[in-house]
């Protein structure tokens, strides 16, 4: 644990083809709120981050549809 830094969070739009990466800088955040998205649906993956800045495999990818 002492070496995990953080995490990124890949960020992927169906409608738009936006992506984005969210970067969360402490390894012992154990829940993150990504906010201000429109609806639509929404894919989602994650790396974890050491503190040499290696990151980890892809997590699998997992989605998500926010009502309108």
């Amino acid at each position: 644990m002492a070496e995990l830094a953080g995490y990124e969070i890949y960020v992927l739009s169906e409608s738009t083809g936006q992506s984005s990466v969210v970067t969360v800088s402490s390894g012992s955040t154990t829940t993150y709120t990504v906010s201000g998205l429109a609806a639509g649906t929404y894919y989602f993956s994650m790396a974890a981050k050491d503190t040499a800045g290696n990151l980890s495999a892809l997590s699998a990818v997992v989605s998500k549809t926010i009502a309108p």
